[in-house]
């Protein structure tokens, strides 16, 4: 899920607001005896503290919500591609072929590392410190040009250590794995603009298992 609603019982409601794991929670309420209606925004990086006396503790509430929407991100960043097969979706007699997603894209970029782009939209560099990051890329926005990371359609990534650590990291804020980021990146967007050129000259042509193309990493 991208978006969550908590209700605390008491016939209120939060709702996680904007990209990127909600980085606000909106809180409607109406008050008893009246049609008057209460409304609050509380931003997931400055929670208030609890109050004494309230029937519920905000702080608690929106950092549970934070932590299913974390996990969220988790499995659908996790290469296990699982995470859309759900026991009522499944047919008797389907084809497991035809839900796992396929390798599309691989390029091995010298002094870098391994990149792979999978027809779910999921992107896997592996780099050759032992550090692997994945994220989400669609690649079929090849017209937004009005976005810095178009096509980019989680605002988070996953990266994982070579001690097998995993952790989130936000792609507008990647601090020091600023470099890791912006190589992934660099990469979809260039094949993103190559896939537009191809299809514009063949459009039949399957043009994610066709081009190749290098580019270096600055340190």
């Amino acid at each position: 899920v991208n978006s969550i609603e908590i209700y605390p019982g008491d016939g209120s409601v939060f709702k996680s607001e904007g990209a990127y794991l909600g980085k606000y929670f909106t809180y409607y309420s109406i008050q008893e005896g009246s049609e008057e209606r209460e409304e609050k925004t509380y931003s997931v990086n400055n929670l208030p503290p609890d109050r004494p006396g309230s029937l519920f503790s905000v702080y608690s509430l929106i950092k549970q919500a934070t932590g299913i929407l974390q996990h969220c991100a988790k499995t659908r960043l996790s290469l296990s591609h699982n995470y859309r097969i759900c026991c009522w979706k499944m047919v008797p007699g389907i084809n497991d072929s035809n839900i796992l997603p396929v390798l599309l894209r691989e390029s091995v970029i010298p002094s870098v590392g391994r990149f792979l782009a999978y027809s779910d939209d999921k992107v896997h560099a592996l780099f050759l410190d032992g550090i692997t990051l994945t994220l989400n890329w669609n690649f079929s926005s090849l017209t937004e040009k009005r976005q810095v990371n178009q096509g980019l359609n989680l605002g988070w990534c996953k990266l994982t250590f070579p001690d097998g650590q995993d952790q989130l990291i936000q792609i507008e804020h990647p601090g020091p794995y600023e470099r890791y980021v912006t190589a992934v990146i660099s990469w979809c967007r260039r094949l993103t603009q190559t896939s537009q050129r191809e299809m514009s000259t063949h459009p039949s042509s399957s043009v994610l298992e066709e081009n190749c193309f290098c580019f270096a990493m600055s340190s």
